[in-house]
């Protein structure tokens, strides 16, 4: 989700916007990420306001946020979905750079805290109810006050890569300015740093394409890859094209429609026992 509600009401779904990213177990376990916190990441994003975020294989079990994300019921209802995001997480961590010692540390420990903010945020608003005022006020504060700090260093260091602040510092910087949905001018500002980044490996597919509907819908056009829903239920808003949705996720290098749409619905209704479309 984001920042720049215009209301108080539930916030729009979107999976890996879903604030907390991909999770691919098995890469994640390689990598040193708890399961949980890999989930977590995925949807934290796509909960607040346009949608929720991502973790990364780099990042470290200290820095995961608490919460309680329905793993089993994701598996449960939607195996399908689980296996091929693992093999698409593999795909990706397998053609990615190797991780270096990032050149700016402190950048990097500053961004995780900032993220984590994010994460428990909107995790909290997860737990107690997506149209909580309580919880989307407390989402939206974050924001604001992260926003703000984003903006301070993106304005001094550009956007920061890898190589600078390891890949889940930079995770960490495409989570914040994905939730930066009050000013879609200055998202689209940093589309071309976070499309070079994904040419080079360096920012996951899922991520990208987070990022590049988040933009398209805060300036009013139609998405592309069908990650963004309309709050309060799992409709797609606008979407180009829609009978050719799926030939362009796999292109991108994601899973169909349909299996992001479980998993999403595994998320926010856990209780549900079956999935109707």
């Amino acid at each position: 989700m984001g920042v720049g509600y215009q209301s108080e009401s539930r916030p729009p779904l979107s999976w890996r916007d879903g604030g907390l990213r991909k999770w691919s177990i098995h890469m994640a376990a390689r990598k040193g990420m708890t399961a949980k916190r890999r989930i977590v990441q995925i949807f934290a994003i796509s909960i607040a306001a346009t949608a929720c975020t991502s973790a990364n294989a780099a990042s470290r079990k200290s820095d995961a946020a608490p919460a309680s994300i329905p793993l089993k019921s994701m598996e449960t209802r939607c195996p399908t979905a689980v296996a091929d995001e693992k093999r698409v997480d593999m795909r990706f961590y397998f053609r990615r750079p190797p991780e270096k010692t990032p050149t700016d540390s402190s950048l990097r420990t500053e961004l995780l805290q900032m993220a984590r903010k994010d994460q428990r945020a909107r995790i909290s608003l997860i737990r107690h109810g997506m149209s909580d005022p309580k919880y989307v006020r407390a989402v939206k504060a974050v924001d604001t006050k992260n926003g703000e700090h984003l903006k301070q260093i993106l304005g001094k260091y550009g956007f920061p890569s890898p190589a600078m602040v390891g890949y889940d510092g930079t995770n960490a910087a495409w989570l914040l300015l994905q939730h930066q949905d009050q000013d879609p001018a200055w998202q689209r500002k940093w589309l071309n740093a976070l499309t070079q980044l994904a040419k080079r490996y360096e920012l996951s597919p899922e991520d990208y394409a987070l990022f590049v509907d988040r933009v398209r819908v805060n300036e009013g056009r139609k998405q592309i890859y069908g990650t963004q829903f309309l709050p309060g239920g799992f409709v797609l808003k606008p979407t180009e094209d829609p009978a050719h949705l799926d030939e362009r996720r796999e292109k991108l290098g994601l899973i169909p429609e349909s299996e992001y749409e479980c998993i999403l619905r595994a998320m926010y209704n856990p209780k549900q026992t079956e999935v109707s479309r």
